[in-house]
């Protein structure tokens, strides 16, 4: 079985865009890793929108206690805002966690979606833990929407998972917008309630669609299925 590439996610826009651009390649396994900073921050949601975007797994790592002993707190005292978290100053945290899965996942190669300063400071830091991993910076590219299929569930008219994930409606919301692009969020909901229709005893569309955008708002292959 070919090495896993080892993703740093962030649940924004630009990790999704790289998670696509590593899984155009069919070969190609990806594990993500989401990093909490703060106590609160959603892991669990973040790694269910990983799976949902193409990752094999999600490797969850809370470095919250580490960001605020080592990092918020000497930002703080100079005046700098540690929120939202500066990769260049998180860069040597994240390294470890990258690195730590990497290595269990006994992957060659690490990617990620920093750009500039930050980039340049996070593959730094993942080159002194590690020489041997390869780091692969991704560039923020848009994706077109016919490259992401979508399978939309529904029960009693409420949508419960994507792409086989279960995801709250936030969360279903944001990840089609960069799975399919903002304008394309709208059409495809509807597309899925047209084609599932009212197909339980309460009339609100029960079942799976299966939808792959292709062109402004033209759907193909979209087909109910059991509940």
């Amino acid at each position: 079985m070919t090495a896993p590439v080892v993703l740093a996610w962030s649940g924004g826009r630009a990790a999704t865009r790289a998670l696509a651009h590593l899984r155009a390649s069919p070969a190609t396994s990806v594990v993500a890793v989401a990093f909490g900073f703060r106590a609160d921050d959603p892991l669990e949601a973040w790694a269910a929108q990983a799976r949902a975007a193409g990752a094999h797994q999600c490797h969850l790592v809370d470095l919250s206690d580490d960001y605020a002993r080592d990092v918020a707190w000497s930002l703080a005292v100079q005046g700098l805002d540690p929120w939202p978290v500066p990769i260049a100053h998180a860069a040597r945290l994240m390294a470890g966690g990258l690195v730590r899965v990497a290595r269990l996942e006994h992957a060659t190669v690490v990617a990620h979606g920093a750009r500039g300063a930050a980039g340049r400071a996070l593959e730094a830091a993942i080159h002194a833990l590690d020489p041997s991993l390869r780091v692969l910076g991704l560039p923020p590219m848009p994706l077109p929407a016919e490259a992401c299929d979508v399978r939309l569930t529904l029960e009693h008219g409420a949508p419960t998972h994507l792409n086989g994930v279960s995801l709250s409606v936030r969360e279903l919301f944001e990840t089609l917008e960069v799975l399919v692009g903002a304008d394309q969020v709208v059409p495809v909901l509807s597309a899925a309630w047209r084609q599932l229709g009212a197909a339980d005893a309460t009339g609100q569309p029960t079942g799976t669609a299966s939808l792959r955008p292709g062109g402004t708002q033209s759907f193909g292959g979209s087909r109910p299925a059991s509940a």
